[in-house]
């Protein structure tokens, strides 16, 4: 049995999810007539036919046998992958301070928590939630890292993605211009609480602050009791509460944008964990 350079199974699985040699050069950043030849030398090892070149055909397909070492090939890839990780995170360890917003605390932020521990368990990260503005003014005293929500296009700190806010009520309703509109706000300088108000006075509809409170499951029992409506984030709205957003009879609201601040450290530590927000945190489902 003769060892198979990754290589040559690099450009065998490119070609398989292409279906063709010139798509796999281009995504490899290498010439056609070099996958050509890691195919050739692949075939030669191995002693088959993996792939189907059909005269005049623009795209290729796997043999029998090219189906049978597809699997195969990707696990050994993965496998190499992820012995260089582990290897090149062994001297990762300590604690970062993340400051971040009640809202992004709740789902999102966990989920990659979780999933960079996976990564470098020699990590620890303690969060804390806040206001978005004090968090900024502490950062690098009590926090390491900060993720902020704020308008767009705010020129500040390194630009994750941006989110729509939603109202909320008990059945997804507006409620009816009986007197003002009763609101479950976080306390007074949050953005959404400006925003919302704000909005409601673009159109003349009386409002009121029902609670104000830094916990988002005060605000949340608030709305669920039906004494209240409220406004977060799109993306922080769980499945089990999706029936409570409302869709019409209330003013629209500003998109928001969310931000990283980092502080001026340079552990790699908190660096990892910065570049890990900022490369994952776009592909969470909003």
């Amino acid at each position: 049995m003769r060892p198979i350079d990754p290589l040559l199974l690099q450009s065998f699985v490119c070609i398989a999810d292409a279906q063709s040699f010139a798509k796999a050069a281009r995504r490899l950043n290498k010439t056609q007539p070099a996958i050509s030849t890691h195919i050739n030398r692949l075939e030669n090892l191995l002693g088959l036919s993996l792939v189907v070149r059909g005269s005049g055909r623009r795209e290729v397909s796997l043999t029998p046998s090219g189906a049978t070492l597809l699997p195969f090939a990707r696990r050994i890839l993965e496998l190499q992958a992820e012995a260089w990780k582990r290897l090149n995170n062994i001297e990762i360890a300590g604690s970062v301070r993340l400051g971040v917003t009640e809202d992004h605390a709740a789902l999102a932020v966990p989920k990659l928590i979780g999933l960079f521990r996976r990564i470098h368990p020699d990590v620890d990260v303690d969060i804390q939630t806040g206001m978005t503005l004090r968090m900024r003014h502490e950062l690098g005293d009590r926090f390491d890292i900060v993720v902020a929500a704020q308008p767009l296009d705010s020129g500040g700190g390194e630009v994750l993605r941006q989110e729509r806010l939603v109202w909320l009520s008990k059945d997804g309703r507006a409620p009816r211009d009986e007197g003002p509109l009763p609101l479950a706000v976080y306390p007074d300088g949050c953005l959404y609480r400006r925003w919302a108000t704000d909005a409601l006075d673009r159109i003349n509809r009386p409002w009121r602050i029902a609670i104000a409170s830094p916990s988002r499951s005060a605000i949340l029992a608030a709305v669920a009791e039906g004494f209240a409506v409220t406004v977060l984030p799109a993306s922080s709205i769980a499945s089990e509460v999706s029936d409570r957003v409302i869709h019409r009879g209330l003013p629209s609201l500003p998109k928001l944008e969310v931000a990283l601040y980092r502080a001026n450290d340079q552990r790699a530590a908190t660096q990892a964990f910065a570049e890990f927000l900022i490369e994952r945190f776009a592909r969470l489902s909003q």
